[in-house]
């Protein structure tokens, strides 16, 4: 019988091909996004308006990343009927797994992009990035050690501003051994109310940023309301884990209503939440095509956390229970591949994009921000994802989750040290 830190580090996992290709695109439409003013006009209005909201993929990765958890660990979690020890086992070999999934290529993705610093500052984009750095050097190199950017985004953007979602992401980690149990305590037949609940909780602050509440609170309250707080309170409740932990926990919920109610009709409930994506999505696509580029900053935290979460959420659904041709389609091996390589896609894209800019001018004299260049750029980055992730992140997280195998065998075996009277 495995000891109970091997069966936690490698789950029962239910595959679900066709989730792990769509991965791919929500990782592309951030990499659109991170592209935007260089290639935003090349396009009509609809499509540049929905480009310049390519961010939204994160609710969507968000969502996912619970749905996923729940399937592979939540009868790991669920039942709380062994002892102290052991549960603590359980958490720490979970937490290495995680670790060892995401933190090695997160560091590389850093690493990478260290020379920044040491560039002149006027050739640089954003100097003001690098002039936080050296104001804050031990608060920018611990928050990056530690994934902190998710309370200050100023960290984030020194080196790699997507690295904001991975520490996101690693809060959520922290948390889930303990939001399973509460899950679990969910009666099975409010499950769909559940859901809503936290679907209307997570929309109160976006709403209340969009709708201008706060400035209105802190005139009444004679506080001061600045254009610089305004702007820290868009980052926070757009990257920090508490304000974004509704989305995660959504999928933990989705994953229990799809097992134990969705699946034991699943003709009624594809047709159902085919209806239901695509209401959803039309809602969603319109928002985004309709909202103008200069428009982006107030309807951010729209876009994603109000009108994109049930669709994403639906979509999901849908694509689990359905059995159709384009669960087939997504299903496709380099499909799929793509959807494994999307986290390696989503980390290097931007260090990429920045190497590029700088190298091509000065040492070839060609114009980066060229239509051919560009989408040369973007192309060599998603094919460059695929050996990234076959021959780095994947390598070192099987030596990673082999050395923590090891160890806890080694230690198993040394015998009980005598005790002494």
């Amino acid at each position: 019988m495995p000891n109970s830190s091997e069966s936690v580090a490698k789950p029962n996992r239910e595959f679900f091909p066709q989730l792990t290709s769509v991965r791919f695109f929500a990782a592309f439409l951030v990499v659109l996004y991170h592209y935007e003013k260089l290639i935003a006009d090349f396009f009509p209005a609809p499509i540049k308006n929905a480009i310049h909201h390519g961010f939204v993929g994160v609710s969507f990765f968000f969502i996912l990343s619970g749905y996923i958890l729940g399937s592979n660990y939540y009868d790991k979690f669920s039942v709380v009927s062994n002892s102290p020890a052991e549960r603590k086992r359980q958490r720490i070999d979970f937490f290495w797994a995680r670790l060892a999934r995401i933190y090695p290529l997160y560091l590389v993705s850093i690493l990478v992009m260290g020379p920044r610093v040491f560039m002149n500052p006027a050739n640089d984009p954003h100097p003001e990035h690098i002039q936080f750095f050296f104001t804050h050097p031990m608060w920018s190199v611990l928050g990056h050690v530690f994934a902190l950017q998710s309370f200050d985004h100023r960290i984030g953007e020194i080196f790699n501003a997507p690295t904001w979602s991975i520490s996101t992401e690693f809060l959520f980690y922290f948390c889930f051994p303990l939001i399973v149990p509460l899950v679990a305590r969910v009666q099975t037949k409010r499950l769909a109310a559940s859901i809503v609940t936290l679907f209307l909780l997570g929309m109160i602050f976006p709403i209340a940023y969009h709708s201008g509440v706060f400035p209105m609170l802190a005139k009444r309250l004679g506080l001061g309301y600045s254009a610089d707080f305004d702007n820290q309170l868009n980052q926070w409740i757009r990257m920090m884990f508490l304000f974004r932990l509704p989305e995660f926990v959504m999928g933990v919920l989705s994953f229990r209503w799809y097992r134990e109610i969705l699946v034991s009709s699943r003709e009624q409930s594809v047709s159902r939440f085919g209806w239901v994506s695509g209401i959803a999505g039309l809602l969603f696509l319109g928002f985004i095509c309709l909202q103008p580029g200069s428009e982006v900053e107030k309807t951010a935290l729209l876009s994603g956390q109000v009108f994109g979460v049930p669709f994403f959420l639906s979509a999901v659904l849908f694509l689990v229970l359905s059995r159709g041709a384009l669960v087939r389609f997504l299903s496709l091996p380099w499909l799929v591949l793509l959807g494994e390589a999307s986290f390696a896609l989503y980390l290097i894209h931007l260090p990429i994009k920045q190497f590029v800019r700088f190298i091509l001018p000065r040492v070839l004299h060609i114009n980066p921000e060229t239509p051919w260049v560009l989408a040369i750029t973007i192309v060599f980055t998603i094919l460059l994802s695929i050996p990234v992730f076959k021959y780095l992140e994947t390598p070192v997280r099987k030596f990673l989750m082999k050395w923590r195998k090891e160890r806890i065998s080694k230690l198993s075996a040394q015998p009980a040290s005598p005790i002494i009277s």
